[in-house]
């Protein structure tokens, strides 16, 4: 008799995504029509539960910038209607973070008014680069932090 093959052990930490499929929305599952029988609109009413709790977005927005404030990777999670008010968003978290010298902290709250009130901009400056994530007040600052080095490294 053979022995059973044993299923390779695969480390506990696997990353196999990239920096474009990390900054791709997430895909919720849109909400069926409810049906007559109560077993599928329990089912229809916990999807669309679901669907509106993942409306609230957290991660407003990426902008990814160069020490002149030229534009190099720019995401929007929360819809910025019309180009000039995108630049407006860019030009102004630009001006936010590149004033600050670098002994300063890393996080700056106030309002972005495209966004809303209660904004947090969490940044750091590489090189040549600001990689600043625009989130709501209740994302970790130490999380997002984290982030933006695996962003680097990648």
């Amino acid at each position: 008799p053979t022995p059973n093959p044993q299923p390779p052990t695969q480390p506990p930490f696997q990353c196999s995504k990239n920096l474009l499929e990390l900054l791709q929305p997430p895909r919720t599952p849109r909400p069926t029509p409810p049906s007559n029988s109560p077993s599928s609109s329990v089912s229809s009413l916990k999807l669309c539960s679901r669907y509106n709790q993942s409306r609230n977005i957290m991660i407003k927005g990426i902008v990814i910038v160069n020490n002149s404030g030229k534009p190099r990777l720019v995401k929007f999670y929360q819809n910025v209607f019309g180009e000039d008010r995108q630049q407006s968003v860019i030009r102004r978290v630009f001006q936010q973070v590149s004033t600050r010298p670098d002994s300063f902290c890393n996080y700056l709250e106030g309002s972005v008014p495209e966004w809303g009130e209660n904004i947090k901009l969490i940044y750091r400056h590489y090189a040549t680069l600001y990689f600043v994530f625009a989130v709501d007040a209740q994302e970790s600052d130490l999380g997002i932090l984290d982030l933006i080095q695996v962003f680097v490294e990648a």
